[in-house]
């Protein structure tokens, strides 16, 4: 986990000690779980969060209700990207850590790039209607737009846990 620990390697903001077996003891303390489940929750404030889930939910039901054998291929992987965008972004924002957030950043950027151009080709090969494909794309491509502009203001990534 990307929590910090008290003990020998450091000290943290998380109150979770390091015990001799080098397992984690967490401070089970209902005030503190608020705080830490509040800060974590955070990322649904995320524009590229929200943008990433409306996407994972509109490839999701379209590819439930257009699945043929001849499909599967395509929409396995499709789904399996789209879910990868909106994952990663919400892993990367738990983790804690500025560094770790940029990486997960990346994998999404990544993931959004892989659904935008299957979803193309589900489009080319009649899978999805024009509509459905468009619409996808769109959600993607802003998606993308703001996984870019978290890539290059890195200062905000650090500073999103603030007192409260």
């Amino acid at each position: 986990m990307g929590l910090n620990c008290v003990g020998k390697w450091g000290r943290g903001r998380h109150s979770v000690r390091w015990n001799d077996s080098a397992r984690c003891d967490f401070d089970e303390s209902p005030s503190h779980q608020f705080q830490y489940l509040r800060s974590v929750f955070r990322y649904q404030s995320l524009e590229a969060w929200k943008r990433a889930h409306a996407a994972a939910v509109l490839v999701l039901r379209q590819t439930d209700v257009a699945s043929r054998p001849r499909t599967w291929s395509v929409f396995d992987q499709l789904r399996r990207a789209v879910v990868s965008v909106e994952a990663n972004i919400v892993e990367g924002y738990a983790l804690g850590s500025p560094r770790l957030y940029q990486r997960h950043v990346r994998i999404a950027l990544g993931s959004a790039a892989e659904a935008e151009c299957l979803a193309r080709l589900a489009g080319v090969l009649e899978y999805l209607p024009e509509s459905v494909v468009k619409e996808v794309e769109t959600l993607l491509g802003n998606t993308m737009r703001t996984l870019h502009g978290l890539l290059r203001q890195p200062h905000q990534i650090g500073s999103r846990r603030g007192p409260g």
